[in-house]
């Protein structure tokens, strides 16, 4: 019976161990991969980060990543582009992923997340400033942006009647 191959003990992704090394930490907490980059990484250590998100394909088909990746960390924009080409062969190596986000104050970055989220199937990319991490946690986990509390919110339905009391019309 094919069923008795689902019966034996698995690990789970929630005990994955995280991953950190000089400039590269990857952790995972409620379905979403936290990925931290601060300078270059070495190869052995782009190495250990592939293995470690291939381990979670293996475990988990239903996870998404945030990426912090701040302009400061790197010498010039010749540096942050290399690790960003390294961080999109991680996307492209994170086949169960299905969002990510990108924690940036660059706008270098901003644009090649852009253009690396159009050509990834299955994979939607957001960027995000630094100090967003609210919204960025709540749209990978699929919440409303704005939510009752914060500053600038409105109920659904004063908003729209406040968009319907804005039309103009001209008059011909």
């Amino acid at each position: 019976d094919h069923r008795d191959l689902h019966s034996f003990p698995t690990r789970r992704s929630s005990d994955l161990t995280p991953l950190s090394t000089e400039n590269l930490e990857l952790k995972l907490e409620d379905k979403i991969v936290h990925m931290s980059i601060t300078g270059n990484i070495k190869p052995e250590s782009m190495t250990q980060g592939l293995d470690w998100i291939h381990e979670l394909d293996a475990e988990d088909d239903d996870f998404n990543l945030r990426i912090d990746m701040a302009q400061g960390e790197f010498d010039d924009l010749a540096a942050i582009s290399a690790e960003f080409k390294r961080v999109a062969t991680v996307l492209r190596h994170s086949k169960s992923a299905k969002k990510c986000a990108l924690m940036t104050d660059s706008m270098f970055l901003r644009n090649s997340a852009k253009v690396e989220g159009a050509v990834i199937p299955g994979l939607e990319v957001r960027t995000f400033d630094l100090d967003e991490e609210t919204p960025a946690e709540r749209w990978l986990k699929g919440e409303a942006l704005i939510q009752e509390g914060d500053e600038g919110y409105e109920p659904e339905d004063r908003k729209s009647t406040r968009l319907n009391s804005s039309h103009t019309y001209d008059l011909v």
